[in-house]
Order: structure tokens, then C-alpha cells, then sequence
């Protein structure tokens, strides 16, 4: 299936654009990621934890596994920092987002909350797109560093598998 993918039309421009194919796989890791986080925030709610906490906590839990897929698949990071060091940046610069995502959330839950569980859900989902930006600039610019491609027949421009 993957083979038929990567000889279509539409994969070789977006091949043609490394950045653009490299937000789509951040993009990809990101859906995982919410469906999680999600998950969490349900159960966090199911406890009657507030739902700015609920949505706090589940948000950072789901950090730990977009570091990983982030940095093995997404970013296909070589390396830049000892992995400790480079997750405590990634979380720093997470927990500038999860600000921004809570920002967010808090306003759409102003109008959403009444609608009960759907409502809040609602508001979680809004409010991802408004970290979104600012987490893939953020984790491209100081986290992870990109595995130099390798040298292959390749044409300029395309993106390393």
C-alpha cells in the first residue's frame, strides 16, 4: 500500500516540498496524539476533575509519546541534544503551547461548557489547531535537527523515506 502512495501524483509534489511533507507526518503524529489526549480527558473527567485540569493533565501525558514519534518519525531527529536534555526542551517549548491551547479552550468553554461532556470536547478539539502552529515552528527550530539525506539518486528537493 505504501509503495502504490509514494508513486502517486499528489506524493511526489508534496515530496517536492520537504517542509510540507514533514508537517504532514507532524500533522499525523499530532491526530495520534489528540485521539489519546482525548481518551485521557474523558477518563480525567469521568473523575470529576475540573475540566481546565483534565484538559492540562492530558495534554502533558500525551507529550511524552510526541517526543518519541515526533522525534523518530516526524522530525527524524539525529540527534541534536542527549535525549533527556532534548525532551526537557521539547516540554518547555510544549508547555508554551499547552498556554496557548489553554487559552484557547478556556474561551471556546465559555460559550461550549453548557452543552455538558459534548460541549467540552468540542472546546478541546477547537482549541488544538491554536497550539498547532506554534508546537511545529517551535520543535523544528530548537529540538529536533534533521538526519542530513542521505546521498542516493534522489532528485533535489525530495524528502528521505
Amino acid at each position: 500500500m505504501l509503495t502504490r502512495l509514494r508513486s502517486t501524483r499528489a506524493y511526489a509534489r508534496l515530496s517536492a516540498y520537504p517542509t510540507v511533507h514533514q508537517f504532514v507526518r507532524y500533522a499525523l503524529v499530532g491526530a495520534l496524539n489528540v485521539v489519546v489526549m482525548l481518551g485521557i480527558f474523558n477518563l480525567l473527567l469521568l473523575s470529576d476533575l475540573h475540566p481546565n485540569v483534565a484538559q492540562a493533565v492530558a495534554f502533558l501525558i500525551t507529550t511524552v509519546q510526541g517526543f518519541y514519534l515526533h522525534k523518530t518519525w516526524a522530525f527524524r531527529d539525529e540527534g541534536r541534544h542527549p535525549p533527556l536534555r532534548g525532551y526537557l526542551v521539547f516540554l518547555a517549548l510544549t508547555v508554551v503551547g499547552l498556554g496557548i491551547n489553554q487559552a484557547a479552550f478556556t474561551l471556546f468553554l465559555v460559550p461550549l461548557g453548557r452543552y455538558g461532556l459534548i460541549g467540552k470536547n468540542v472546546a478541546s478539539l477547537a482549541a488544538v489547531p491554536f497550539s498547532v502552529v506554534w508546537n511545529f515552528m517551535a520543535y523544528r527550530t530548537w529540538t529536533f535537527r534533521p538526519a542530513a539525506p542521505a546521498a542516493s539518486s534522489r532528485s533535489p528537493g525530495s524528502f528521505a523515506r
